[in-house]
């Protein structure tokens, strides 16, 4: 069986918002420095859970509960991100990849031409592919998400999407958040997948995001960076690289394990399971 080792650039840039009540977001895409509960497994295989902090998307509401001064390469607020009522109309974005609840998800982000007429091999890519989600800073390629596909659950537009086996925050936060004022858009198809975990790995691989144990101030850190020659190309800000180039299974399972290698070496736990609560009840005790 083959599968894929898929460089996945997305935009760089930090959410900073100038109040600390962050709505749903209605501009370009960034990345968010977050604290939620979660899961992790540390560099002995164990696992823990607790408060973790961790780089990734998510572009419904959060609170800042924490600023520092800049510092290159580092987060400069701290978000605890929760679901809340998005606006009634108009524009926001959609979050993908999606890390939180019982598995990840990557659903649409670059399976479309830019015309979004056409279907992108990303629609096309097979369980046991590794997806490294992360964008060049400094020429420098930088890890938010590890996404290893476990299984496909399928094709969906946005009109019809109730066979999908995800949660009611997934569907309002990224597939109805892709409802678009042009009708032709609801129809048009994407495909679904699901996350490996480590209760359900493929081949020992399983998604992650890295993160740290939460203790307060000194839990900022800055994206893992990643080497991998052959497989990666640092520079490359918006091309996916790797999507045409099939490799055995066991090839894609040492490039996981040289990504796991990577992250723990800089100091990094590997979070697998995020809770996003439904409303910001809990900001006030961090």
């Amino acid at each position: 069986m083959s599968a894929y080792v898929i460089q996945f650039p997305h935009p760089g840039g930090e959410h900073v918002p100038k109040l600390n009540d962050m709505p749903w977001n209605v501009a370009p895409h960034k990345r968010k420095f977050m604290v939620a509960p979660g899961e992790y497994r540390d560099s002995g295989g164990e696992s823990g859970s607790g408060e973790i902090a961790f780089w990734g998307e998510w572009e419904g509401p959060s609170r800042v509960i924490r600023r520092w001064e800049r510092r290159p390469r580092f987060p400069t607020v701290l978000h605890r991100p929760f679901m809340g009522d998005p606006p009634s109309e108009g524009f926001r974005q959609n979050t993908d990849p999606w890390v939180f609840g019982d598995r990840f998800h990557y659903s649409n982000c670059k399976q479309l031409t830019n015309r979004g007429r056409t279907i992108t091999a990303m629609q096309r890519i097979t369980p046991g592919s590794l997806i490294l989600f992360g964008s060049s800073v400094n020429n420098e390629f930088v890890l938010d998400t590890a996404f290893v596909v476990g299984r496909v659950q399928g094709t969906y537009t946005v009109r019809e999407h109730d066979h999908l086996q995800v949660s009611e925050e997934f569907r309002m936060a990224t597939i109805e958040s892709m409802a678009s004022p042009d009708e032709a858009q609801i129809d048009l198809q994407l495909t679904l997948y699901d996350g490996a975990t480590p209760d359900e790995p493929f081949e020992g691989m399983f998604s992650f995001t890295p993160c740290v144990s939460y203790e307060g101030e000194a839990s900022r850190f800055p994206r893992p960076t990643i080497e991998l020659p052959g497989l990666i190309n640092p520079k490359s800000r918006q091309s996916v690289n790797g999507v045409s180039r099939p490799l055995p299974t066991k090839e894609v399972r040492s490039a996981w394990d040289r990504v796991v290698q990577q992250v723990e070496s800089q100091d990094l736990l590997l979070g697998t399971r995020l809770q996003l609560t439904r409303e910001d009840q809990d900001a006030a005790h961090v």
